[in-house]
């Protein structure tokens, strides 16, 4: 009979498990955030969590495992955050907007999670083997998009036709936006014009301007 591993029992690890599992998922979103994820060690997440790396391990066999579900679980809170604030909206096209909005602005939990993406992305771009992750990450944020499109239509509230091509363009317009302000670029004022004026063309509007970029007409 195969036996079981049993978690480490030492002092700082002596958290219930759902408590220790979180803790080192935030801790590991700390430490890519602040150093990136190309060179990430278990030492490091162990010592920025408090606990041990016999811990980690228990948790998670691989280095991989742990960036791709430390990122998992950033997402994951962030929008459940967002999420109870669309729910209190009363139409799909002021829930985009309210996301679009927060987002291409880096405003509340997204701040967090644009950064943790930006120093992933970085230091993993070169590595072919997280290609899957970060596509599937791409495809659930375009799927939200079009879900939240859906609903637009369902209510009324957005009176474009379908358009499949939508939900790219105001996310890779958003995603602009959001790392111009990161780097201080744009203001986050002039990114949320931009996304307005992005988010108009579902009402019938022209495609945004250029006009909150420095050098542009």
């Amino acid at each position: 009979m195969r036996r079981m591993a049993t978690a480490p029992t030492g002092a700082a690890d002596a958290r219930e498990p759902e408590g220790r599992r979180e803790a080192i998922l935030a801790a590991a979103c700390r430490v890519i955030a602040r150093d990136g994820a190309h060179g990430l060690h278990m030492s490091a997440v162990a010592r920025e969590a408090g606990v041990s790396k016999a811990l980690i391990h228990y948790y998670v066999a691989t280095r991989r495992e742990l960036i791709e579900r430390a990122i998992g679980y950033a997402d994951a809170r962030a929008r459940e955050a967002v999420e109870g604030e669309l729910r209190a909206l009363p139409t799909g096209r002021a829930r985009l907007e309210r996301l679009f909005l927060a987002y291409a602005t880096n405003a509340g939990v997204f701040a967090s999670s644009h950064a943790l993406w930006s120093a992933a992305w970085g230091s993993l771009a070169i590595d072919e083997a997280f290609a899957p992750f970060f596509h599937a990450g791409y495809r659930g944020w375009l799927d939200w998009i079009v879900a939240l499109l859906e609903e637009g239509r369902r209510d009324g509230s957005i009176r474009v036709p379908f358009d499949p091509g939508a939900a790219t363009r105001l996310a890779a317009l958003a995603e602009g936006l959001s790392s111009l302000v990161e780097v201080g670029v744009v203001s986050a004022a002039e990114a949320e014009t931009t996304m307005r004026e992005g988010l108009a063309a579902l009402d019938g509007g022209g495609q945004p301007s250029s006009a909150c970029f420095p050098g542009s007409a």
